[in-house]
């Protein structure tokens, strides 16, 4: 075991530096933050995917909120409700399920739910049996009026540059912005890739107090080849102001890695009652 003595409180620069080399380095699992959907992403053999490649509206260079395909002129995904719904309602019954994958999600107004199937015949997203899911966090748009649009929230850029569905690439672009029907768009990945190489290698370094090849170190060892190992934090990170966001950092961590949800990686609980996504 090796002990590092960082800054106290500076464990997000050290998370930082790390992602800096792995990026730099290519050390990332590319192939699999290039997959959109858990469909994809089974045929693969992982057990969830991300949202790295989907597209987020941006301003001034910062990610707003994730593009749906309303916004990006797609005519697939998009429909409206067929009644009002309550928090209570698992079946959601809309004008058309046709261009709607078999499961996923969609947004609702402010709402974002999850379905695991739909019913074509009865045009239901989610059934009486097996029905939408809600975000336990999400307490201000529970219900909704009919003719409220339908949209599925997340599309992505395929290799030949046409905009897509999440749901209908098997692989998206992980690295890109531009302007999608007339919004600034960047992926997740971009993001997050402006932001750690916002700062060189020696620049985070240099904020935790330890030595550059100290980083360097850790992240060659952390990335080399597909190990059982991941990043954890608990009490230590947590508890100091910046600890929430700490946390975040070190998900992303093992998640550009690909060590989660797997054996000797960072396992985590079921999400709207399956492995779906990876975030």
């Amino acid at each position: 075991d090796t002990w590092i003595p960082i800054k106290p409180g500076t464990d997000l620069a050290m998370l930082m530096g790390i992602m800096r080399w792995i990026l730099d380095n290519n050390r990332h699992q590319s192939n699999y933050l290039s997959i959109p959907n858990e469909n994809t992403a089974s045929s693969a053999g992982y057990k969830n995917y991300t949202d790295a490649a989907f597209l987020v509206k941006t301003a001034e260079g910062k990610g707003e909120e994730f593009l749906n395909v309303s916004e990006a002129g797609l005519s697939k995904g998009v429909t409206t409700l067929t009644s009002n719904i309550s928090s209570s309602d698992k079946a959601i019954s809309v004008q058309s399920t046709n261009t709607f994958p078999s499961k996923g999600f969609v947004k609702i107004g402010d709402e974002l739910l999850y379905y695991p199937e739909k019913d074509d015949t009865k045009n239901t997203l989610g059934t009486s049996t097996n029905g939408c899911t809600r975000g336990s966090f999400n307490t201000k748009a529970a219900s909704a009026n009919a003719e409220t649009p339908v949209v599925i929230p997340f599309v992505v850029r395929k290799a030949d540059g046409s905009i897509a569905l999440y749901s209908d690439a098997a692989s998206a672009t992980l690295d890109c912005s531009g302007t999608v029907n007339g919004h600034e768009c960047s992926t997740s990945f971009k993001l997050l890739k402006d932001r750690v190489t916002s700062k060189t290698l020696e620049e985070w370094a240099s904020l935790c107090e330890v030595k550059t090849d100290t980083i360097q170190t850790l992240a060659d060892e952390l990335s080399n080849g597909d190990k059982k190992a991941c990043v954890e934090a608990y009490r230590g990170s947590w508890g100091h102001t910046n600890g929430y966001q700490t946390s975040r950092a070190l998900n992303i961590l093992n998640t550009i890695l690909g060590r989660v949800d797997k054996i000797g990686g960072y396992c985590t609980s079921k999400r709207f009652g399956g492995k779906e996504p990876s975030k």
